[in-house]
């Protein structure tokens, strides 16, 4: 009985020591915890205190930092994927109970987590700007039917359990962004570009082309064996879209674009 006594007592002083928020981060796969929305940090040597999100583009980028140090660090990357109701993601594309090893390069200070598009993150060295080299460091979990609208929350931890930074879970899409719209070029070519004579229409004339007994009136738009104009003074004007609403040729494409 007196054994049980002292094993209690030394088990409720242990439980009392750990902070009981750091010590749930770090044991165990990801659950509720490591969930909530929130920065978890238990720092040692490792890593500074130190995180920054934000958005690229609408896509999710988190932000830590090592300490500079000459020693090279193998670190443990875990990036979990969870919906509004905590529930995860990501055991398809590796195993959380044995996360990839990222190798940092002495006096690695910033490195990131970064969307390349809602359904594909790389980790990234900030310092040389490039990928680093793991099997988990680029991963697109397109392929696997996940919901939409996920939140990620990035976990890196060093060689002992008390070296080990948090996001929290964070929305991979922006909530307010909005897209732009993208630019669209559309090149009519001759055939699909109005040309005129003065303020005269040559081409495309629909009522000329059915009420003239003959084409004469386009001959201004031929060219010389040399392929110069016949007639210099005809000119391009607007692309064609929908003369005298007989012939949809890009009007409908265009309002399409614009709306």
């Amino acid at each position: 009985m007196k054994n049980k006594i002292i094993i209690f007592l030394f088990l409720a002083t242990f439980c009392a020591l750990i902070p009981l928020q750091s010590f749930a981060a770090i044991i165990g796969p990801p659950g509720p915890v490591v969930c909530a929305s929130h920065y978890l940090v238990n720092l040692d040597n490792v890593f500074q205190d130190f995180q920054s999100s934000e958005y690229i583009n609408g896509l999710l980028r988190v932000n830590f930092k090592l300490q500079d140090s000459p020693i090279t660090q193998i670190i443990s990357a875990y990036v979990g994927l969870y919906d509004s109701d905590c529930n995860s993601y990501g055991d398809d594309y590796y195993d959380p109970t044995n996360p990839p090893a990222i190798y940092f390069p002495p006096h690695t200070i910033n490195f990131s987590l970064r969307f390349l598009s809602p359904t594909h993150f790389v980790i990234w060295n900030n310092d040389t700007n490039q990928q680093f080299d793991c099997p988990g460091c680029n991963v697109d979990f397109s392929s696997f039917g996940y919901p939409n609208n996920l939140q990620a929350n990035f976990t890196v931890s060093g060689s002992k359990i008390y070296n080990v930074i948090s996001s929290g879970a964070l929305p991979i899409l922006d909530p307010n962004y909005v897209a732009g719209k993208t630019p669209v070029l559309i090149v009519p070519g001759l055939l699909g570009t109005e040309m005129k004579e003065g303020n005269k229409l040559l081409w495309a004339n629909i009522p000329g082309m059915f009420s003239s007994a003959s084409d004469n009136f386009m001959d201004p738009l031929a060219f010389k064996n040399d392929l110069t104009p016949i007639n210099s003074g005809v000119y391009k004007n607007e692309m064609i879209r929908n003369p005298y609403n007989v012939f949809d040729y890009t009007g409908g494409l265009i309002n399409e674009f614009q709306n």
